[in-house]
């Protein structure tokens, strides 16, 4: 592994993106990524900003990033408490080269975790 990779995202009522009127493409993408990481024992954090935080107040990079661009501006990736990625999502394959993986490591992915709202 190279590097720690945290994904910061705005308030939200589950991990998932279902709870609204329609499902959020990109969620259902980082849950399915979450869960095959965690599946294969590898680490990856997501942090929502209603359920965590505490995850946002202890990193001085998100916390700036907030206070200049608003929530909207959300989400943002950090690679070893930094800031790689603004605004978007990571793709799959910045994940892969952030975490030192093999570039099938996410090929087949996991169905998305739970509906409920934890993580």
């Amino acid at each position: 592994m190279t590097g720690k990779l945290a994904v910061y995202e705005q308030a939200a009522c589950c991990i998932t993106g279902i709870c609204g009127a329609k499902a959020n493409p990109e969620l259902l993408r980082m849950s399915s990524v979450y869960e095959t990481l965690k599946a294969k024992g590898i680490e990856m954090e997501i942090y929502n900003l209603s359920r965590s935080p505490k995850a946002f107040a202890e990193n001085k990079q998100v916390i700036a990033y907030l206070k200049k661009h608003g929530e909207k501006a959300l989400p943002v990736c950090t690679l070893d408490g930094e800031i790689a990625v603004e605004g978007r999502y990571p793709t799959n394959s910045e994940i892969i080269e952030a975490l030192g993986l093999e570039k099938t490591a996410l090929d087949e992915l996991l169905p998305p975790g739970r509906l409920l709202c934890e993580r």
